[in-house]
Formats: C-alpha cells, structure tokens, sequence
C-alpha cells in the first residue's frame, strides 16, 4: 500500500507556506486537536497565475494559518483525525454534479 504524501506544517511556525497542494495530498496538523470543535476557514487573498490565500485550523488551542498557493473553494476542505490526537486537512477535487437526485450542501467556514 502506498503512502498518502503528508505536509506537516506546525502551529508554532511563524508562517507556512504549501505550493501544490491537492489531492492526495494531506495537512497532518498534529498540534491542532481534531476533536467536533475543530474548525477551518479559507480566505483567498489573490487570483490568476499568483493566486493564494490562507487557510486557518483551529482546534484543542491552538491555531495554524497556513498560505496556500493556487485557487481553493471554501467549502471543499475536509479534515478527519490522524489517529494520533492530530487533525488531517484535505482538498478532494471538484466533482461535476451528474445526478439530479443529489443534494449538494455548501459550509461557508468564514467568520
């Protein structure tokens, strides 16, 4: 079984900064608790070939604000436990709407 390829910003760092981040990319926050309290919130600073913006978890006390470089939607980060007492971030691709029967629901994390 192959390796999913891991970032492992931390919290404590003055600023990090992730070129190339999507999928099977993760975040592996292992300073930022996952617990129901864990939140996210995507803010896209800048568009076009410069593009990026930050992306802020939150959870257990502490904060990572991390700079993303590229184009990101809000409500399509995900995060999930690491299984060690950390937080995974990740950011599945769009997926084109094909059944009519399907709800979509969008999570606007901004605050």
């Amino acid at each position: 079984m192959k390796d999913t390829p891991a970032i492992h910003p931390n919290s404590k760092a003055e600023h990090a900064r992730v070129a190339g981040f999507g999928q099977p990319d993760f975040l592996d926050l292992s300073d930022i608790a996952f617990t129901s309290a864990t939140t996210l919130s995507w803010i896209q600073l800048t568009s076009g070939a410069s593009a990026s913006g930050t992306l802020t978890v939150s959870g257990g006390g502490n904060v990572a604000n991390i700079t993303l470089l590229g184009q990101y939607v809000v409500g399509q980060f995900t995060s999930a436990s690491d299984g060690h007492g950390g937080t995974l971030v990740g950011d599945p691709p769009v997926v084109a709407q094909t059944d009519p029967r399907s709800i979509v629901v969008a999570v606007d994390h901004r605050t």
